[in-house]
């Protein structure tokens, strides 16, 4: 009876825990880490890592003009733009295109609510084949200052509590 309890009890902490494919699923990850997400509803699996994370004041991709953050916020000094750098891998069965659907938000105690700029040309409007990697750079805007220790947040799936990933970056990171 005391074995048939223990194991009563064992299954009850398993199923509290938060499995995912035999692994367990951060809540919230940092620069450099990986996240595997599985959509069940469109059949599709894939890892994002948010590789680096950088600030700058202009914008230039190749083929196309530059873009200076005055073109944003007119004149403001703490005007920036931030830059991530991420990598989505497919590890499902079918191919898919990482955005427009899985665009981040920017969020964070300061910064209410950043969308990813779709006007820069980036490659995730390319279809990723199956075992294939893209990384190319989401561009945002902003002119909110960080409290000092603050944490901004790179959310992928913000609507879908099942999916949802979090990237905590250090404030600082942003200066």
């Amino acid at each position: 009876m005391k074995k048939i309890k223990l194991l009563i009890v064992a299954l009850l902490f398993m199923s509290g825990c938060n499995i995912f494919n035999g692994e367990t699923k951060k809540d919230v990850y940092e620069i450099g880490d990986t996240a595997e997400i599985h959509n069940k509803d469109n059949e599709y699996s894939y890892k994002v890592t948010l590789n680096d994370v950088s600030v700058t004041k202009k914008i230039e991709v190749e083929g196309y003009n530059p873009v200076h953050i005055d073109d944003y916020y007119e004149g403001s000094d703490d005007a920036r733009f931030i830059v991530a750098n991420v990598t989505f891998e497919n590890i499902g069965e079918e191919k898919f295109i990482p955005i427009p659907s899985h665009k981040p938000i920017l969020k964070g105690n300061v910064l209410l609510y950043e969308e990813a700029l779709i006007d820069f040309p980036n490659t995730f409007s390319n279809s990723v084949d199956i075992g294939e990697e893209l990384t190319d750079d989401f561009f945002f805007a902003t002119e909110d200052l960080y409290e000092e220790d603050d944490m901004v947040s790179l959310y992928f799936h913000i609507d879908n509590e099942d999916e949802k990933v979090e990237f905590q970056i250090p404030a600082d990171d942003l200066k």
